[in-house]
């Protein structure tokens, strides 16, 4: 999103969006949650970089250990209220009305806090000119329950949200050309 918010000529026929959003007040409108947020953002700043790495592995969060210089982009997204690079020249979120591709986003119904399920909506309504579809994934919508951030990934139940994000692709690919 970002890379085509800047460059919309990239060869990029459609977007699939998992679970995808940003820290960032503007996109987050409880009051409560921006608190919470911003507290582990600043919490994970802390542990990365006494450990020079978010030790994901270690923690049982994930499989791979992140970098401190992505977790220091990542906090200074939420510290400074921008979502932009690192030099200052491009906001992305400004720029999104220039996506023109297709989205499809997916969140999990039980992710209730790193990509609650609103908070997409909020976030892809910056790409005005793309057509977006969101696809809340859980028990609400026919899938299994208790999908949450990572069980989108992770999970093999969710081979026919899988299957589905495929067709959606392939019918955003044939319907660009």
């Amino acid at each position: 999103v970002a890379a085509l918010s800047c460059d919309p000529s990239l060869p990029v026929d459609a977007l699939v969006s998992l679970a995808g959003n940003v820290w960032i007040k503007e996109l987050e409108p409880g009051r409560w949650m921006w608190f919470l947020k911003r507290t582990l953002s600043e919490s994970w700043m802390a542990v990365s970089r006494l450990s020079g790495r978010f030790p994901t592995r270690f923690l049982r969060m994930g499989t791979d250990d992140e970098a401190l210089d992505y977790v220091r982009q990542m906090t200074g997204f939420s510290r400074s209220g921008t979502w932009g690079s690192l030099d200052g020249r491009w906001n992305y979120l400004e720029r999104m009305r220039q996506i023109r591709v297709p989205i499809l986003s997916l969140v999990g119904e039980a992710d209730t806090w790193m990509c609650r399920p609103e908070s997409p909506r909020f976030w892809l309504a910056h790409a005005a000119n793309a057509d977006v579809s969101h696809r809340l994934v859980g028990e609400r919508s026919g899938d299994p329950s208790g999908v949450d951030h990572m069980g989108l990934v992770l999970r093999t139940d969710m081979a026919p949200v899988w299957d589905e994000t495929i067709a959606w692709i392939r019918q955003a690919v044939n319907a660009e050309s």
